[in-house]
């Protein structure tokens, strides 16, 4: 809906580990290491190792291999302004979060008490 503000650094994700994943009716918080998590709320992308093929899903969700993620670590992140999020774990492990809807938020990501809506 809003994009990621140009000044967003992604490699705030680079090293930190994966504690967490919260499933609710309307959200998925992923909680890293400190003070700094996501909350999705809209379509993410989630590619279970190099050569597999992505699975694509958006919240609500009743199944969904996010909790495979927990206890790994951020290897490299990217941004664009058009909110695209691309977070690669160890182990070839990638998600991706996207903001496709024009209505609603799609995500959100905050870094100790900042938050950023996109």
């Amino acid at each position: 809906m809003y994009g990621l503000p140009k000044s967003f650094d992604p490699s705030v994700f680079r090293g930190k580990t994966l504690d967490q994943v919260c499933f609710s009716a309307n959200s998925i918080t992923l909680s890293f290491e400190g003070r700094l998590s996501l909350t999705i709320l809209g379509t993410f992308i989630l590619r279970e190792g190099r050569s597999a093929r992505s699975v694509k899903q958006a919240v609500p969700v009743m199944t969904s291999n996010l909790i495979g993620l927990t206890g790994k670590t951020v290897q490299t992140a990217q941004a664009s302004t058009d909110g695209t999020l691309v977070l690669r774990f160890e182990g070839g492990r990638s998600l991706t979060l996207v903001d496709d809807s024009s209505t609603y938020e799609s995500y959100a990501v905050r870094i100790e008490d900042e938050e950023i809506i996109v």
